[in-house]
């Protein structure tokens, strides 16, 4: 007998209300409204002037927040893009 392989959906909660943004977070969405094509994790990094390890923790908190679209083919592509969300 066959098994047909099992699909997973991941959705991400949203938070409701209001979210803080600090300095360097809304320097991050400024770039990202700039740049239709998104931005790379190095160039929001050279674009704030912080490490790349440290912008993709800022990413994952807007992420979270709402506010920020990551768009790639899986959770290790290195080419993955980051856009701003539409709200």
């Amino acid at each position: 007998m066959q098994t047909t392989p099992k699909k997973v959906l991941t959705l991400a909660a949203v938070r409701a209300g209001k979210v803080r943004v600090d300095p360097v977070n809304q320097l991050i969405l400024e770039a990202l409204g700039l740049r239709k094509e998104g931005c790379s994790t190095q160039e929001l990094a050279t674009t704030i002037k912080l490490t790349p390890r440290a912008t993709r923790t800022r990413l994952v908190k807007l992420i979270a927040d709402g506010l920020v679209l990551e768009i790639g083919s899986g959770p290790q592509d290195p080419k993955r893009r980051y856009f701003l969300a539409q709200l």
